[in-house]
C-alpha cells in the first residue's frame, strides 16, 4: 500500500462485511419485534403464568416467522423511523461493499510484480534541466624566434574564449535519461587545420539586420555528446548514441570545472585513443560496503563518427575498483581494439548515374591504459598512463600531407598531478609532470605548476605555467606557456 499507515485491505473488508450486516440484522429484528408487539398490546396486559417451583423449565418456543402487517395497519412513528434507519444502513452497506471491491481489485494489481523493464508509472511529467560551464582567459606562449613550429605556438599574448558548454538533461521516463552536451565556439573562424596554418575568415554580412551591412562571425557548434540512457538498474545500464569513450580519468571527468588543471595531456589532445564513440555502451556499479566495482563495455564505429565504411567495429571496456572511506581511492584499467576505415565516394558516370565506394585508408588500432585517483581531505592525486598502436593495411596508409604517408606507430603518454586545497582563501596549488612519446616529434617532458582559487562552489580561477622540453635540443622546439582561466558553472 505504498508504505502509508492504514488498515490492510483484508482487515477492512472483514470488519465491514461482518459488522454492517450484523448491525442491519439487529435493527431489522428489533423493528420487527416492535411491529408485532403493537397490535397485541392488550394481550401483553395478561400476566404470564408463574413457573411451578421445582418443575423443569419450559423450552423457549421457536421464533415464528414474522407475519406481514394487516393491509389496513398503520405503522407507529417508532417503526417508521427504524425502517428508515434500516434502509439507510442497507444503502451504506452497499456503498461500502462497492468500495471494498475496488480496494480488492487495486490490491491485486499492486501485488503483481512489475515487468522486468518497467517501474510503476511515475505521476510527474517529463522534465528537462539546463546547466553548463564556461571559461574565458589569457594565454601567452614563450618561444624562440628560430623555433620551426612558431606558427603552432605563436609568441603573442591573447585573450581566449575557451569552453561555452551547455547540457540538456532530460527525463522523459523514470528509467530513461537523455543527455546532449554542446559547445558554442567561434570556430572555424581563422582556425588552424592540419593542412593549413593560415586559417580563413568566416565573417559574413548580416543581410537580415535592419541595415544589412554589419558583419557577424559565422561560427559553429561542437557536439560533445548526445546519448540516451536506460537506468533501471545500477548493475546494468544501457547507453546509445554519441558518447564519451569510457577510458581513463581525463576523458570521463571531461569538464574544466571538475578537472584539477586546464592543461590537457598530450595523449588526450592528440587522441592516442578515440575520445568519443557512436554506438552502444553497457555499464554497471556494484557496492560492497565501502568498496565498489564499476564496469563499462562498448562497441562503436571507432574513429568514424559518421556512417561506417565497413562492418568492422571497435570494441572496448573499462573496469574500476574503488574505496570510499576516510580516504577515497580508485584504480582503473581501460582498453580498446578495432579497425578504422575511411572511404571516398566517387561518381563514375552521370549517364547512367553511377557511384562507387573506394576505401583509401584502413588500419587496425588497439591500446590500453591504467589510472589511479586518491582524495584525502584537501589532498588530490591523479595518475594516468596510456599506450596505443596503429598498424596500416598495405596500400591503405593515411596521407597526412601531400606525398607523406603515415607509418605504423606506437604512441604513449603518462602524467601525474598532485594538488592540495589549503584551509583558507580557497587556494589550491598543484604540481604536474608529463612524459610523452610520439612519432611526429621527439619525446618530451612537461613539468608545470599551477594555482586554483576557489572563489565559490561555482566560480574559480585557474592558473598554469608549463615548460615543454624535448629530448632533441638541437631542434629548438622547446617553449613555455602561461594560461589563466576564469571558470563559471551555471
Amino acid at each position: 500500500m505504498c508504505g502509508r499507515h492504514r488498515w490492510p485491505d483484508s482487515a477492512l473488508r472483514t470488519a465491514l462485511r461482518r459488522g454492517i450486516p450484523a448491525l442491519v440484522g439487529v435493527v431489522t429484528a428489533t423493528g420487527a419485534g416492535i411491529a408485532r408487539a403493537q397490535p397485541a398490546a392488550d394481550a401483553a396486559a395478561v400476566p404470564a403464568a408463574e413457573p411451578v417451583p421445582g418443575a423443569p423449565a419450559a423450552a423457549e418456543p421457536a421464533a415464528a416467522p414474522a407475519e406481514p402487517a394487516p393491509p389496513g395497519a398503520v405503522a407507529s412513528p417508532e417503526v417508521a423511523a427504524l425502517r428508515a434507519e434500516v434502509e439507510a444502513l442497507r444503502a451504506t452497506s452497499a456503498e461500502q461493499q462497492r468500495r471494498l471491491d475496488e480496494l480488492a481489485a487495486k490490491a491485486e494489481v499492486d501485488a503483481e510484480p512489475p515487468p522486468l523493464a518497467v517501474e510503476p508509472v511515475a505521476t510527474e511529467a517529463p522534465s528537462l534541466r539546463l546547466y553548463g560551464f564556461m571559461d574565458v582567459g589569457f594565454r601567452r606562449f614563450f618561444t624562440r624566434d628560430d623555433n620551426r613550429l612558431l606558427a603552432v605556438w605563436p609568441p603573442a599574448a591573447t585573450a581566449v574564449l575557451g569552453n561555452v558548454n551547455l547540457y540538456l538533461d532530460g527525463r522523459p521516463h523514470p528509467n530513461v535519461r537523455t543527455l546532449a552536451e554542446v559547445r558554442f565556439s567561434q570556430y572555424p573562424h581563422y582556425a588552424l587545420t592540419a593542412s593549413s596554418f593560415d586559417g580563413e575568415s568566416t565573417a559574413v554580412y548580416d543581410t537580415n539586420s535592419s541595415t544589412g551591412g554589419n558583419e557577424v562571425i559565422w561560427s559553429g557548434i561542437v557536439l560533445e555528446r548526445a546519448q540516451i540512457e536506460w537506468t533501471r538498474f545500477d548493475l546494468f545500464k544501457v547507453r546509445v548514441g554519441y558518447f564519451l569513450t569510457p577510458f581513463g580519468i581525463w576523458n570521463v571527468d571531461h569538464s574544466m570545472a571538475v578537472l584539477i588543471t586546464q592543461r590537457l595531456p598530450q595523449f588526450f589532445s592528440r587522441e592516442y585513443y578515440p575520445t568519443r564513440q557512436t554506438g552502444l555502451e553497457i555499464s554497471g556499479l556494484k557496492p560492497f560496503g565501502d568498496f565498489e566495482l564499476e564496469y563499462h563495455a562498448w562497441v562503436g564505429n571507432g574513429r568514424t563518427h559518421g556512417a561506417d565504411a565497413t562492418d568492422d567495429k571497435m570494441f572496448g571496456g573499462r573496469i574500476v575498483g574503488g574505496y570510499d572511506g576516510a580516504v577515497r581511492v580508485a584504480l582503473g584499467a581501460s582498453g580498446f581494439y578495432g579497425r578504422n576505415a575511411f572511404a571516398q565516394h566517387p561518381i563514375r558516370s552521370f549517364s547512367p548515374f553511377t557511384t562507387d565506394i573506394v576505401i583509401d585508408t584502413e588500419y587496425d588500432e588497439y591500446g590500453g591504459g591504467l589510472d589511479f585517483a586518491l582524495d584525502w581531505e584537501g589532498l588530490r592525486f591523479r595518475w594516468e598512463s596510456v599506450v596505443a598502436r596503429e598498424e596500416y593495411l598495405d596500400g591503405r596508409r593515411a596521407e597526412f600531407a601531400p606525398g607523406y604517408f603515415r607509418p605504423d606507430r606506437t604512441r604513449s603518454g603518462t602524467y601525474a598531478v598532485l594538488a592540495y586545497r589549503l584551509p583558507w582563501g580557497g587556494l589550491e596549488p598543484y604540481l604536474w609532470v608529463e612524459r610523452d612519446v610520439a612519432v611526429s616529434n621527439a619525446p618530451s617532458t612537461i613539468p608545470s605548476a599551477g594555482l586554483n582559487v576557489h572563489l565559490s562552489p561555482s566560480i574559480q580561477i585557474k592558473g598554469n605555467f608549463a615548460w615543454v622540453r624535448f629530448d632533441e635540443p638541437d631542434e629548438n622546439l622547446d617553449f613555455s606557456a602561461l594560461d589563466l582561466r576564469l571558470v563559471a558553472v551555471f
